[in-house]
């Protein structure tokens, strides 16, 4: 959740890339107070998304990318450079710029991630 200057609440927007559709509805059933969550199975449906609006966060399960992708994928949007990300992993390591989500976790750590951004 965002508060503006004029203290209008706006939700997050957030996208989520894992290959697993339970783990995009778990996050999106964890973030629903706070954000609107897109969900993708595809490291390129970022190209989609970022067409359509501005995104606050995004959300990436190493299952999904690995940091090679990701980089290639940077290469073609330097934008995304400006989005603030989580990187979701078994190891807790992350590519430089993420913030860090070590699997298993508990929910309030993810939501608390995000609110924080």
């Amino acid at each position: 959740m965002i508060i503006s200057q004029s203290g209008v609440i706006m939700r997050k927007n957030v996208i989520v890339l894992d290959k697993s559709m339970l783990s995009q509805n778990v996050c999106r059933i964890l973030l629903e107070k706070t954000a609107t969550v897109e969900s993708a199975v595809h490291l390129e449906d970022i190209d989609v998304f970022l067409r359509e609006q501005d995104y606050d966060l995004i959300i990436i399960n190493e299952n999904l990318c690995s940091l090679d992708d990701y980089k290639k994928l940077v290469a073609r949007n330097p934008e995304l450079e400006k989005i603030k990300k989580i990187y979701i992993s078994n190891s807790g390591e992350s590519p430089a710029g993420f913030k860090s989500l070590k699997r298993p976790f508990e929910p309030s750590e993810l939501i608390r991630l995000v609110e924080k951004g």
